[in-house]
């Protein structure tokens, strides 16, 4: 099975997006839109993975 870059980064936020109402971090409600909304963005948003991958990493996420 070849799971594409763009698949990949659509497994990594699911999961992310996933853990954040579990950590107390948002609510579940807002964690079912970001997954909705995650279908809706452009195969290759550089600038949005960036921006995503820095705050998490540097825990602001």
């Amino acid at each position: 099975m070849v799971i594409t870059s763009w698949a990949f980064k659509v497994i990594l936020s699911t999961h992310l997006i996933n853990r954040l109402p579990q950590c107390n971090l948002t609510e579940e409600s807002f964690a079912d839109e970001a997954k909705s909304d995650l279908d809706a963005r452009e195969p290759d948003d550089r600038e949005t993975w960036k921006k995503l991958c820095t705050s998490f990493f540097k825990g602001r996420l």
